[in-house]
């Protein structure tokens, strides 16, 4: 068969992933969706499935979870400790202090133009 009779197949992108403006998440934003499906209990596979991760990612924030005392291993799955639980919470103030500082930004861009 020669190279110009073979048909180039061309593979159309996951839906996820065809937005070239889409940003990647950052590794606390994965860690804070972890630990915030994981609250009280959760299975393996629901926080998985929950923070849209592959399995192989998941298993380095849980083990890195674990190491740093931000989960517990329980009969039902993972659960968030009390210090896993403030991380949510700082990290959530944290972007709700960054989204108004934008805000700010934006108001003091249209007073001076």
């Amino acid at each position: 068969m020669s190279q110009q009779s073979r048909s180039i197949v061309i593979r159309r992108p996951f839906l996820g992933y065809s937005n070239p403006k889409r940003k990647k998440r950052s590794g606390a934003k994965i860690l804070r969706d972890i630990l915030y499906i994981a609250g009280d209990g959760e299975k393996k596979t629901h926080i998985l499935f929950g923070s849209n991760i592959n399995p192989t990612i998941l298993e380095k924030y849980l083990k890195l979870s674990l190491e740093h005392g931000l989960l517990v291993k329980t009969d039902k799955g993972y659960a968030a400790t009390a210090k896993g639980k403030e991380f949510v919470k700082n990290y959530d103030l944290f972007q709700s202090l960054l989204e108004s500082l934008d805000e700010v930004e934006k108001q003091i861009k249209t007073i001076l133009s």
